[in-house]
């Protein structure tokens, strides 16, 4: 399935189901949740796969969304 998505020119489910944990986890972020946790809960335990992940998404660390909302 993941092979033919991709043929075709479209996400991936990995990707998709990826993208849904990153959605998720900034909402928690912006919501005063802490990364590791968020991380974690995000179902993505290495904490330097998140945060590159997470940048390439968003355009920004997850340190930075954290300090953005105070």
């Amino acid at each position: 399935m993941s092979q033919l998505a991709r043929e075709a020119g479209h996400a991936t489910p990995q990707d998709v189901l990826a993208g849904i944990r990153l959605d998720a986890a900034r909402i928690r972020l912006l919501s005063g949740g802490h990364s590791v946790t968020t991380s974690l809960d995000s179902g993505i335990s290495h904490l330097g796969r998140f945060a590159a992940a997470y940048r390439r998404r968003f355009g920004e660390r997850p340190a930075q969304t954290l300090s953005a909302r105070t």
